[in-house]
């Protein structure tokens, strides 16, 4: 399992899902005032981004249960090709979640933004999955090419 390249990936995969949910997504700055846009926040201010976490957990889930079901690839595939479209919705909902802290706190006057780098993990998450699934789809062939054989 671990000396596939793969299993790498997706481990890396779900290592980032992981931190996210631990570390800011981004910072507002308005005045002295400072809004925190991390997993599971509450505040009045900003928009609640528990729909956002919940796509971290289910997507973290998926990769993990995708490690794990090594010896069934065709599964294995499905599930990082279904991680791989929770990504691209997380991402969407990153940029939808990041729009409308924007507006809210634009109507309270200047602020100022800073991104921490849990914010592009999406796309880095993303970029995994995809070469896991090119990994996992090698093997296949492979699996495939010395059935022929026989």
């Amino acid at each position: 399992m671990i000396q596939r390249i793969q299993s790498l990936y997706l481990f890396l995969s779900l290592l980032l899902g992981l931190i996210s949910l631990f570390i800011p997504w981004a910072t507002y700055e308005h005045g002295e005032v400072a809004y925190v846009f991390e997993a599971f926040h509450f505040n009045a201010e900003l928009i609640n981004t528990t729909a956002t976490s919940l796509l971290i957990i289910l997507l973290s889930a998926l990769v993990a249960v995708g490690l794990i079901s090594f010896k069934n690839r065709k599964l294995q595939m499905r599930l990082i090709k279904t991680a791989m479209f929770l990504s691209m919705m997380l991402l969407l909902g990153f940029a939808f979640d990041h729009y409308q802290n924007i507006e809210r706190l634009k109507a309270l006057g200047e602020v100022t933004m800073s991104y921490g780098f849990p914010i592009i993990f999406p796309v880095v998450n993303l970029i995994l999955l995809w070469l896991a699934h090119r990994g996992v789809k090698k093997d296949e062939d492979l699996i495939r090419s010395v059935d022929r054989l026989r």
